[in-house]
């Protein structure tokens, strides 16, 4: 008897609703009628909120578990990998060069390309000068472009 009246007392409690104005406790969202019908429409049929929220923490755990499970699996298939290649740098770059960041190492590699240029001091003169070089047309040599026929 003395549980039972412990209840009623406890259940009488919680009905009595204290006003927000004495807690001062003022905020009282609004809440539409759509909002209403986008959370009822969003639950499943037969469920409430806190199933759902349930049932969601429980998909995500077994979720987290299984890639935990393929994850150790994928290790322990590496583990026994003996396949090790040899991978050997492209020539002519040292290992320094591997640790720099790319822009510097393309910035590097265009430099050392303008550098070693071959420019027309460095050649000297393909023809000589003593034989001038006159074009000449002997219009035995056809060519054809674009539906055009050129004679060289």
């Amino acid at each position: 008897e003395r549980l039972y009246r412990q209840a009623m007392d406890l259940k009488a409690r919680r009905s009595v609703h204290p006003d927000p104005a004495d807690l001062g406790c003022t905020f009282s969202p609004e809440i539409s009628e759509a909002s209403r019908l986008l959370n009822k429409n969003m639950r499943r049929a037969g469920t409430n909120r806190f199933e759902e929220m349930y049932t969601e923490g429980l998909l995500r755990q077994k979720h987290r578990q299984s890639e935990a499970t393929k994850k150790a699996e994928e290790e322990e298939e590496d583990a026994d990998c003996t396949f090790h290649p040899t991978i050997t740098p492209w020539p002519g770059i040292d290992a320094s060069s591997s640790q720099m960041p790319v822009h510097e190492r393309l910035y590097a590699n265009a430099f050392n390309r303008m550098t070693s240029r071959v420019t027309d001091d460095d050649v000297g003169p393909i023809v000589s000068a003593a034989e001038p070089v006159v074009p000449a047309v002997d219009g035995t040599r056809r060519y054809v472009q674009g539906g055009e026929l050129y004679l060289i």
